[in-house]
């Protein structure tokens, strides 16, 4: 497809979008079908763009191509190279990098594919270009031949009598076999057997002399005997690993033990020669064959006898005709440690390099990133012209780096007047590092360092050696080193190197330092701070972060100490011996950047890149990619630079892949900016994304000055004091808005013309505005102009259109400044950094008074019960209070009442009375907290602002009552008025007022159901003397403590005679009760007893109890028991009975009844009664018809014939 089309399907998405300094309304879409395009762009020579589509298959053995895009067209051509014809499958363009000064560009395929004897490798190349894209040269010239790796390799074998002589024989066809895969390489053998005896077949020296090496294995015969296995592999180790028996010095070391089970009665054991061979860096393979080895014990022998892990160096057959079977495999583990051998393991060097995994260019050559350097410990090389390479990594023997991946991307940083060199090792630690290598005595090393685990921390690390350091460096046994996160103390003659590290959060994976930025923030061609991309860092709502690393301080800088002392001390890295007091060193990241909510695999900060001021504000901006976000459709982000040593922690700019063209996949993928490529003075942000690749302009900006000036400044008095509820609207004056615009960017586009809106609000946040504009009687305006660059002006009438009451607080008039999408050459100018878009002016009110900047208001207040005599807590619910308050000075401002009650009492409403004549009252009253909890204070604002002259207001408030308040005897109420301007020294502004309180009681006293009700009295009872009890319980209903007295009056002596003793017993000790006697009411208890058959007070003597509790708390009960005793006796009466005998009278009444029954019986058979006739009707036969009376004298109904 054309890119013409390209753009036609995708721009008719983006007109409907918006942009702050990135215009992608009409990007520049560049789209090839080549596989990769888009992986890698760079901004070069100010006019182009170079693509690169690594994945391209250009022809046989060769992947990779680069693409010359013109903005200025939106055609790209494929770049002619000459490739070196070693760069086999190189993958030219993985990555590109253009040098600052536009001349040079390198383009580099680290995936070269090198063949040496039966191992493949992966190297890397890289195409120096010109200003003209022209071929200079490759980058290594050739490729380093294959290395030449000698192995010598000794065969152990079993020639114990438990072999039998075929199993032997097959067993020298498999080391036959085996020596001959290794022909063609600079290999050597020996040989020997071991039983209970040891003999050496041949040595390596004698297998070099041989002219037939096979025929050495031929001639071998079985020993047979006991299985000395240890012993045999300290012979081997000892002997035939000797330089006298033709061992080579740097030669790997390889030991083949073939055995059919464990060893026997052998003198030694394995932990005997084990170290030893380990010692020699000898590697060991073991070939167990038989059965044997399906013991454990067995297996654990074999194990041992093999270098670790036994999956890689133990064998198991069968049987001896299967070892045919493992031949190939034991080639393929021998030919697959072909690296450099280092301790008791094997590692690469520059086998696995990928030169150009990231690349720089720097005044002193190319720099290439070798991530598979040293077993993926990384590195970089640095090509000087007409000199060898120089390698730059971390110390070899630094297993801290082992698959750290250094050199997976690179960044050039200026500093301090000298380059420095920052590379990133991401997987450092699982958790990645970012280095920074400075040259120092024509050798390049580690200078700072910043961890994925110390991000936002501080690391200093500083060998030392230390002689008998105290205090001021004399004398003592100790020195102290702190505090960045750890001390320790040193003691005599102590060694070594001491880190410096802080924890902090970290995450394994992260993937720190898999992206690097240098920024240049002021312009001053100084690196100011580096961005470290952290892409897989992983968050439940977002993925990958941003650190931002100012540049460190360095030695004598700001930041954290290192405080020794003595002499002999010297930096890690190669410094010279110095004696100091004072070391600082100090790199951190002080913030990071993410992107937004929502996606955890947005991989946010695989690409960097410094945009240059895209916002006019002189301090440097940079965009970051984020393609897999919205599901792979990608985002660019793009962020302010906030000063020198920050950038903005939110992105002012965030630009969607789907925003731009629905089919855009992995948007962001790649990024350069900071050229002018469409020649309009403006710089433009290249973006990569999967196929595609978009240029996106970054818009003109416009700064703008806003003026408004008021005629009059002031709103006469004249205008705004009015009396009648709906007048006529008056002019308040005359507002002068003026904008001024000029040009932020130092663009090429000329007078732009641009369509500016501005809106006007007059007492924005007010329900009603005091003022209306005269040309929409609203208190809105807006306006939408086209205006060039200069000076521009417009007046509108302010009116006043009803009474204003408030003229206290100025009328303000608010103005929001914007530009619309008109475009000038396509581009829709924005406000520059710093240009106002807003304005608020005020126009304030004369004021009413005899001095215009003084005026003096003079208060009063007074205020009653509403004619409540007496207040009464539980029964009245609510207090009315009537205040009054007057102005008898000139207008007050901010008049407030306050009213200071107890506790007891809550605000609930205030009601205004309003007076005629006068301007109409508004009261408005909340609750206020106090200092004291007893107190409780309310404020009410008078008509506010502004409580006028002479003006008298009256109002109603109302406080609820709680029903548990305790107010005392008497309840005081305070209220004081103020204003902002009240005369001082008056005493009318304080009133207060009491009020009688009385409170109600409940309480309740009932008779419990354990009380005596009753007794029952017999003669055989001998008790002459029983006990009554009678039990009351007193409850306390009320909110509060009472003290209360509890009276029973009990009757006791009826006309002189006792009727029961009573005592009162009560649950509580601190009750007292006291007793007396009271003497009957009536005389004549004989005549009160027939009328009221009661027993009571008014007929007998009563002892009256009075029960006094001092304090009865809420909801307690209280008991009180009255107990009596009672005297009884018993009389027996004697009255005779006549006793009757009823067995006649049951006899005579049973035969009577049975007589009648059988008379009744008679009479009723003699009726016809037990009779019955219906089978007599159904045996007669039909009869001669009847005459109608005969029917009816026979008692039949008559029947009707037919005539």
């Amino acid at each position: 497809m054309a890119c013409g089309v390209v753009i036609f399907l995708c721009s008719w998405v983006l007109a409907f979008c918006d942009g702050f300094n990135l215009d992608v309304e009409k990007p520049t879409v560049f789209r090839e079908d080549a596989a990769g395009f888009g992986q890698t762009v760079v901004q070069f020579g100010g006019s182009r763009l170079i693509v690169g589509a690594p994945l391209e298959v250009v022809a046989v053995n060769q992947t990779g191509q680069l693409y010359d895009c013109a903005p200025a067209t939106g055609i790209c051509q494929p770049v002619v190279l000459p490739l070196p014809l070693e760069a086999v499958n190189m993958s030219l363009g993985l990555s590109l990098v253009a040098a600052t000064n536009h001349s040079q560009l390198l383009a580099c395929g680290p995936t070269v594919q090198r063949a040496c004897e039966k191992n493949m490798y992966a190297k890397g190349s890289c195409l120096l270009l010109g200003s003209s894209l022209q071929f200079i040269q490759a980058v290594p010239a050739t490729l380093p031949d294959c290395p030449v790796q000698e192995m010598d390799i000794a065969f152990l074998i079993d020639g114990s009598g438990s072999i039998e002589k075929s199993d032997f024989s097959q067993m020298k066809a498999f080391v036959k076999a085996l020596m001959g895969q290794f022909a063609s390489t600079n290999s050597l053998f020996s040989l020997m057997q071991y039983s209970n005896i040891l003999k050496t077949h041949f040595t390596f020296t004698k297998f070099r002399s041989s002219l037939n090496p096979q025929s050495l294995v031929d001639s071998i015969v079985q020993l047979q005997g006991l299985t000395y296995t240890a012993t045999g592999i300290r012979e081997v180790v000892e002997e035939l690993f000797h330089s006298k028996n033709g061992a080579r010095k740097n030669a790997k070391k390889i030991l083949i033990v073939i055995t059919d089970g464990q060893k026997y009665r052998d003198p030694l054991t394995y932990s005997d020669v084990i170290p030893q061979a380990e010692k020699a860096n000898i590697t060991r393979y073991a070939i167990g064959v038989g059965d044997a080895f399906q013991e454990p014990s067995a297996l654990q022998e074999l194990n041992t006898i093999g270098s670790a892990p036994p999956q890689d160096h133990v064998f198991k057959v069968d049987n001896f005709v299967a070892l045919g079977s493992i031949q190939k495999q034991l080639q393929e583990k021998i030919f697959a440690i072909e690296g450099t051998q280092s301790g008791t393991s094997t590692s690469f060097q520059h086998e696995m390099s990928q030169e150009g995994f990231s690349s720089a260019l720097t005044m002193d050559g190319p720099v290439l990133g070798a991530v598979g350097s040293f077993g993926w410990s990384g590195g970089a090389f640095l090509y000087p012209p007409n000199t060898r390479p120089t390698f730059i990594n971390m110390s070899q023997e630094n297993v801290d780096m082992r698959d750290a991946y250094l050199g997976y991307s690179t960044a050039l940083a200026f500093w301090k007047g000298v380059y420095s060199l920052v590379l990133g090792a991401p997987r450092h630690q699982h958790t990645g590092k970012v280095v920074i290598f400075t040259q120092e005595s024509r050798q390049w090393k580690p200078k700072f360092e910043v961890s994925g685990t110390q991000v936002g921390m501080e690391e200093a690390r500083v060998e030392f050696e230390s002689e008998q350091c105290g205090q001021d460096g004399e004398g003592g046994d100790e020195g102290a080193l702190g505090p960045i996160g750890e001390a320790v103390v040193l003691g005599e003659r102590q060694r070594g190197i001491y880190k410096m590290t802080s924890n902090s959060a970290h995450q394994i994976g992260s993937y720190f330092g898999a992206s690097l930025c240098s920024v240049d923030m002021d312009g001053d061609g100084s690196t100011d701070l580096v961005l470290v991309g952290a892409p897989h860092y992983y968050e439940q709502t977002r993925g990958g972060q941003v650190s931002v690393c100012p540049m460190p301080s360095g030695v004598s800088g700001e930041g954290s100490w290192l405080a020794v002392c003595g002499y002999g001390w010297r930096a890690a890295q190669g410094g010279s011996d110095t004696d100091f007091a004072l070391q600082r060193i100090r790199w951190q990241c002080e913030a990071t950047l993410h992107g937004e909510q929502g996606h955890p695999w947005g991989r946010f900060g695989v690409a960097l890149t410094v945009l240059g001021d895209v916002n006019g504000d002189s301090v440097t901006d940079v965009a970051i990619g984020a393609p897999g976000e919205e599901e792979n459709r990608g985002a660019v982000y793009v962020f302010h630079g906030a000063s020198k040593l920050d950038i903005s922690p939110s992105p002012s700019q965030r630009i969607t892949g789907s925003q731009l063209c629905l089919r855009l996949q992995y948007f962001g993928q790649s990024l350069s900016g900071g050229q002018d490529l469409t020649q309009d003075g403006l710089v433009d942000l290249a973006v990569g994304a999967q196929g595609h690749v978009l240029l996106l302009r970054s818009l003109p900006l416009l700064k703008v000055g806003i003026a408004i000036r008021f005629v009059p400044v002031k709103v006469a008095k004249a205008v705004y004091q009015c009396w009648k509820r709906n007048p006529t609207a008056l002019e308040a004056g005359e507002a002068t808005v003026c904008l001024t615009i000029h040009k932020g960017s130092h663009d090429q586009l000329g007078d732009i013309q641009s369509s500016v809106r501005y809106d006007l609000v007059l007492d924005p946040g007010r329900q009603i505005s005091r003022a209306v504009f005269d040309e929409t009687k609203s208190w809105t305006l807006s306006r939408r102009k086209t205006l060039g660059l200069g000076d521009h002006c417009e007046m509108m009438k302010l009116l006043l259109p009803d009474c204003v009451e408030d003229v206290v607080s100025p009328i303000i008039l608010r103005l929001n400044f914007s530009l619309v999408a008109d475009s000038s050459r396509n581009l829709r100018p924005v406000l520059a950094a710093g240009s106002q878009d807003h304005m608020t002016a005020s126009l304030p009110f004369e004021k009413n008074c005899k001095q215009e900047l003084l005026c003096e208001g003079d208060l009063g207040i007074s205020f009653n019960f509403s004619g409540l005599q007496i207040l009464v807590v539980g029964s009245s619910l609510e207090l009315t209070v009537t205040v009054t308050v007057w102005n008898e000075g000139e207008d007050s401002y901010g008049t407030l009442v306050k009213f200071y009650y107890p506790a007891g009492l809550s605000y609930r409403r205030v009601m205004e009375i309003q007076q005629p004549h006068q301007y109409p009252l508004r009261v408005a009253c909340e609750a206020e907290l106090t200092d004291k909890e007893s107190l409780r204070s309310s404020s009410c604002s008078i008509n506010h602002p502004i409580f006028r002259e002479g003006a008298k207001s009256t109002f109603i408030i109302t406080f609820d009552v709680s029903y548990k308040a305790f107010l005392g005897d008497r309840l005081l109420m305070r209220a004081n008025a103020s204003s902002e301007n009240n005369k001082p020294g008056t005493n009318k502004t304080a009133f207060q007022l009491e009020l009688p309180v009385k409170h109600t009681v409940y309480t309740v006293i009932h008779r419990q159901e354990d009380s005596t009700k009753h007794f029952n009295f017999s003669a055989s009872d001998g008790e002459r003397r029983k006990e009554a009890e009678h039990r009351y319980r007193v409850n306390n209903l009320s909110p509060w403590k009472l003290a209360i007295s509890v009276n029973f009056w009990v009757p006791v002596l009826l006309n002189g005679v006792t009727v029961w003793e009573v005592a009162v017993q009560t649950s509580a000790q601190s009750v007292s009760c006291t007793s007396q006697r009271d003497p009957p009411q009536q005389s004549d208890f004989l005549a009160q007893i027939q009328r009221r058959p009661v027993l009571d007070c008014s007929i007998a003597d009563c002892l009256h109890f009075r029960c006094d509790v001092p304090s009865l708390g809420i909801q307690d009960e209280l008991d009180f028991i009255l107990k009596a005793w009672f005297s009884h006796q018993v009389e027996t009466v004697l009255q005779e009975y006549e006793v009757y005998e009823p067995i006649p009278l049951i006899v005579g009444s049973s035969v009577g009844g049975l007589l009648v029954l059988a008379l009744i019986t008679a009479a009723l058979y003699k009726l016809g009664f037990f009779k019955r006739r219906y089978k007599e009707m159904l045996d007669d036969k039909p009869a001669a018809p009847a005459t109608a009376a005969e029917a009816h004298f026979s008692g039949e109904t008559p029947c009707l014939l037919p005539s």
